[in-house]
């Protein structure tokens, strides 16, 4: 058992009804699952919180049997977690390249340039390409980028938000594929928030988010009726 949300309760500011509510679920190693909802804000503060930059307001998250403290929470985002969110974050005239550089050294003095190409490759940015200022660069283009640097330091934890929006069939596969790489190659929790029900057979594991609530949907060859 990797990741517990535990009676996890999240209001946004100035709301007296939770935006999220007592949510309870078990995430584990190896696996993918994808939690289907149509709110943004619902879907962007989960990931947040699963990721630990925000901390629940009752209830909590436990990594590896241990509730997380605010100081804790900070570790773990540091070092356990590969997020990406709907708002990116690097540095636009940089190119792919020297970003996910940047990102690396932070933790790792010792990843090259090489390291750095072989990781946009595997996520379909080409040796051209990754030297071209990402301002300048496309959105699924950027979206590569964003993949790359997620599990750049080698996260036990992947989340994130609004990666398989408006891709091409092509992009889409290919983001599944490294997505599976990293559940059962890499042995990487991997949660993702999805609008697409079309998806919803890939994932070992699919949830629902609705009105704050987090509900099972399936898992692959069970089926939960009702």
């Amino acid at each position: 058992m990797t990741l517990v949300l535990d009676h996890g309760t999240l209001y946004a500011q100035n709301q007296e009804r939770p935006l999220l509510e007592n949510l309870n679920f078990s995430f584990e190693k190896g696996k993918v699952y994808f939690v289907y909802g149509t709110q943004p804000q619902e879907k962007t503060m989960l990931a947040a919180a699963m990721a630990g930059l925000v901390q629940f307001d009752k209830g909590g998250l436990k990594f590896a049997g241990q509730l997380l403290t605010r100081k804790q929470l900070t570790y773990y985002r540091k070092q356990q977690v590969g997020l990406i969110l709907r708002e990116y974050n690097f540095l636009p005239f940089e190119s792919p390249l020297t970003n996910l550089l940047y990102y690396c050294r932070l933790t790792d003095k010792k990843v090259t340039l090489a390291d750095c190409l072989a990781r946009l490759k595997k996520v379909g940015i080409e040796k051209e390409t990754s030297k071209l200022p990402l301002e300048k660069l496309d959105l699924i283009t950027q979206k590569k980028y964003e993949l790359a640097k997620a599990v750049g330091r080698n996260p036990e934890i992947f989340v994130a938000d609004g990666l398989l929006e408006d891709l091409d069939s092509y992009t889409e596969r290919l983001f599944l594929n490294f997505l599976d790489y990293l559940a059962k190659e890499l042995a990487i929790c991997v949660v993702v928030m999805v609008s697409q029900q079309h998806l919803n057979h890939f994932p070992d594991v699919v949830l629902g988010l609705n009105r704050g609530k987090l509900n099972f949907i399936k898992a692959k060859e069970t089926i939960l009726k009702g």
